[in-house]
């Protein structure tokens, strides 16, 4: 089953190959960091908040960002000069985008878990934490929360790593394309971090049934823009 997969998909598997590694050590370093600089500050008695949530909103999505622009200006080219199709890569990079999303919201979860694990190990030294209480019962919906906006974001990153792989002025107008994108990431996530426009997005009163909506909308019509951007792109018959 595996080698069909891959023999079918197989820039899939390279780019998960790739990724997840990528995506894995990382977060075991990002985590380590966290959990310790979480119990000094607890152990100070110093003023801290929920260190995960602060860290993991904007730095795992600039990652995933940066992951989709790779995935067009490192792999495309390596996909067409081995006689794939323009139109595989485009699925492929689709799937790509949701797995890596997914699998990047499930170790941001685990982190969340972990902290509120530590809870109890204070309680042993008698350490108080003044970070929000956080509900066991809420982690699928940080789940879920993390992996619409993860994956928005790699969205966008490819939209606008295609665009600059075309030429310059493609790219150039793919930029505001890829705002629009991100923008239901930054409504879920009630953050203001985008300028000019995170202030004004996080005060409309979207409930999680019309975000989703848009965020549906917006995905089909970035795979019709990819899909319709890679077919502009021309078959080069070598990797350069």
């Amino acid at each position: 089953m595996t080698t069909r997969v891959a023999k079918r998909w197989p820039l899939l598997r390279v780019l998960l190959s790739a990724h997840l590694t990528f995506l894995a050590l990382l977060w075991a370093m990002f985590t380590l960091l966290v959990l310790v600089v979480t119990s000094i500050l607890v152990w100070t008695n110093a003023d801290t908040d929920n260190i995960m949530h602060l860290l993991s909103v904007q730095a795992p999505r600039w990652l995933l960002f940066g992951l989709g622009l790779d995935a067009v200006s490192t792999y495309l080219r390596i996909h067409l000069s081995h006689g794939r199709t323009r139109r595989e890569f485009t699925g492929q990079a689709l799937a790509h985008a949701g797995i890596l999303s997914g699998a990047a919201a499930f170790l941001i979860t685990a982190g969340y878990a972990m902290e509120f694990g530590l809870r109890s190990l204070y309680a042993v030294f008698d350490w108080r934490s003044r970070a929000p209480e956080l509900d066991p019962a809420t982690l699928p919906q940080v789940f879920g929360t993390f992996w619409l906006s993860l994956l928005m974001w790699m969205v966008a990153g490819l939209v606008i790593g295609l665009g600059f792989f075309r030429s310059p002025a493609h790219g150039i107008f793919s930029i505001p394309v890829g705002i629009v994108i991100v923008l239901p990431s930054v409504i879920s996530n009630r953050n203001a971090g985008m300028p000019f426009l995170g202030d004004w997005v996080v005060d409309l009163d979207l409930g999680p049934g019309e975000i989703l909506a848009i965020s549906a909308v917006i995905l089909v019509a970035s795979a019709g823009l990819l899909r319709r951007g890679v077919r502009g792109v021309p078959m080069r018959t070598s990797a350069e």
